[in-house]
């Protein structure tokens, strides 16, 4: 929260350097030791004259030796990827011989042959090392690092008296004066208390055991207790590059209009005398954040509130980089170069040229200065909590008797088919969501108590209950007194990449593509 309206100028420092914190999580038995090329390098300090642009919360203390595996999963998989190359190489070489012998034997060839399969595999392997040292350069020094954050626990206290929903939308920042209860109000409304030496009930040193536990009924934990409801498959290195090109660079941005600017679009349809300039910001939610580009554009580009959701801490860690990058810090230069097809396991590929395309990350000049620009020119602001979406029900559900939620809308783009129990995902909206009635700060518009949603069904393997049909999904919601305002699957299936590459013309043989699920309810009751 920087030097906006309604929020101090002055902040008590709340963070340390990563050694500090590290050495303190190492001497409770909570983390390995970071490795030496980290482990003495600096979390940015947040102090009275640099308050937090984006300020990123977590529940529970940090485990970073988590981005030391994700590090090290992406070392592995780079290696084996280069060792079947090298097999293949091997074959090829003794392919080739056999083919030389018998193209002396053919005298009367007149052409030679174009395609040498050697050189080609030789070529790949080259270039691929290369490829792979700098995104792991880029993992290493820039993205997968300890990052500034607030410790804080969701504030059980509801404001009494005669706070309005209208002043705890625009809440003064209450700095902690000790260790034991100071409130931290976030913009969107979300009450923190400072527990940077507090530590949960269910809170305990891990062990090597627990990282490997995938249990898919243990929801109660955030991702900082072993990042347990993160799947393993989305909590990669692999995964935070793609989220990183989708979300930040041109090569995601016809993904980008199809999803993330319909949502925005949504919430101007279903709040047509909304009007930034009137300071009607709206507190929103955007669970299953990623790399937060959605958030982001609500923020800078609508002027709203808007606190972004995360369980994986390597998205975390990466975004939080791109917010708050210094050229200071690293060796590194923003934008840097990432490559989307280098792993793609060389199959259904169109052109060779494409494994070797590049795309500059991020795609938004001078992103911290946008972000300066845009909050003092709009209002609006943006945090990031680093929690699960189970870790909601710890928010107050009400401020001030109001009777609704905290936010205002909730928008989920990708998100709903992650549920392992999707009752329990409705039961954290209406949990948080505001009710329409209850609106007293902003009678002209028509959005809050919105959730905005798109989306395929494509259910978690791990669900607990029956999947649901879209008709079955839409049954259920007005059964729970939703009013359906928009409703629709598109007739037309749209990839979740984009199809064409830099060297121009469809990239793949495949598809893989949604017709997404479209919807845009309101909390009656």
């Amino acid at each position: 929260f920087s030097s906006r309206n309604h929020i101090l100028k002055k902040m008590t420092t709340m963070s340390v350097e990563a050694t500090n914190e590290h050495d303190n999580q190492q001497s409770a038995g909570e983390v390995d030791p970071l490795p030496t090329s980290r482990s003495k390098t600096p979390v940015t300090v947040l102090c009275s004259d640099s308050p937090p642009l984006v300020p990123f919360v977590t529940f529970h203390p940090p485990q970073w030796k988590l981005l030391d595996k994700l590090l090290q999963d992406y070392q592995a998989e780079c290696h084996l990827t280069l060792e079947k190359l090298s097999q293949s190489l091997e074959m090829a070489t003794l392919l080739d011989q056999q083919q030389q012998q018998q193209q002396q034997r053919e005298v009367n060839r007149k052409t030679p042959r174009k395609f040498s399969l050697v050189a080609q595999i030789e070529e790949r392997i080259q270039r691929l090392s290369s490829l792979y040292e700098e995104q792991e350069r880029v993992l290493q020094q820039l993205l997968l690092r300890p990052f500034a954050n607030i410790m804080a626990l969701p504030s059980n206290d509801t404001p009494q008296g005669s706070e309005s929903r209208q002043e705890l939308r625009n809440p003064t920042r209450i700095p902690p004066q000790d260790n034991t209860g100071s409130v931290v109000r976030s913009r969107t409304g979300m009450a923190h208390i400072n527990a940077t030496y507090l530590m949960l009930d269910n809170e305990h040193d891990d062990d090597d055991d627990d990282d490997n536990n995938d249990n898919p009924k243990d929801h109660g934990a955030s991702l900082n207790s072993n990042n347990k409801n993160a799947p393993a498959s989305y909590d990669s290195a692999l995964q935070i590059l793609a989220h990183l090109v989708r979300d930040w660079s041109e090569f995601g941005a016809p993904v980008r209009r199809n999803l993330y600017d319909w949502c925005r679009q949504a919430l101007r349809d279903h709040c047509p005398q909304y009007d930034q300039h009137d300071h009607h910001h709206l507190a929103i939610l955007v669970p299953g954040a990623g790399m937060g580009r959605l958030a982001f554009d609500l923020a800078t580009m609508d002027g709203h509130h808007v606190q972004a959701l995360e369980v994986s801490v390597g998205m975390a860690a990466a975004a939080s980089s791109l917010f708050h990058h210094s050229s200071s810090s690293s060796s590194l230069a923003i934008p840097f170069s990432l490559y989307p097809y280098a792993h793609d396991g060389f199959q259904n590929q169109v052109r060779a040229a494409d494994r070797y395309v590049s795309v500059k990350v991020p795609d938004v000049a001078n992103l911290t200065l946008k972000l300066q620009e845009s909050f003092v020119e709009r209002g609006g602001s943006l945090s990031y909590t680093v929690a699960a979406f189970e870790d909601l029900f710890r928010v107050p559900s009400s401020y001030g008797g109001g009777g609704g939620g905290v936010f205002d809308v909730i928008v989920t783009c990708f998100f709903l088919d992650t549920a392992t129990n999707l009752w329990q995902y409705l039961d954290i909206i209406d949990h948080v969501l505001c009710l329409k009635q209850h609106d007293s700060y902003s009678t002209n518009c028509r959005g809050p108590g919105l959730w905005i949603n798109v989306g395929p069904l494509q259910w978690h393997s791990n669900a607990l209950l029956p999947t649901m049909t879209a008709d079955e999904l839409r049954q259920v919601l007005e059964d729970r007194d939703y009013e359906i305002l928009h409703w629709s699957v598109d007739e037309e299936p749209m990839e979740y990449r984009n199809p064409t590459s830099g060297t121009g013309g469809r990239s793949s043989t495949a598809y893989n593509g949604y017709c997404p699920l479209r919807f845009v309810v309101q909390k009656k009751t």
